[in-house]
């Protein structure tokens, strides 16, 4: 499936930044202290996921769309987070990469 192919550069560029306080409220109601870790399936250009990586030890993005995952990408070096994983393919792809969760 198709749908988003060629749109990531647009949806990292003009998709709007979720707000702080949503991130605070999860962050508070999950009691994330910087030990958990975090699975984002359908990750997207990893926007929302890298707001994250000052609250989770580490961080697994998974999205199908490839430019999506390539974005991801390019907005963890540029923000200079390194404790985030992209995988692209869906989850049973990181699953049978992955000998336990």
């Amino acid at each position: 499936m198709d749908i988003f192919k060629g749109t990531a550069p647009y949806y990292a560029k003009f998709r709007p930044t979720y707000p702080s306080t949503l991130i605070r409220w999860m962050v508070d109601t999950l009691k994330l202290d910087g030990s958990q870790r975090l699975l984002d399936i359908g990750c997207g250009t990893g926007q929302f996921t890298l707001r994250f990586s000052d609250w989770c030890q580490d961080i697994v993005g998974v999205d199908m769309e490839k430019g999506m995952i390539q974005e991801a990408r390019k907005c963890q070096k540029m923000l200079g987070v390194s404790n985030t994983t992209w995988v692209h393919g869906d989850i049973h792809d990181y699953l049978n990469q992955t000998p336990t969760l």
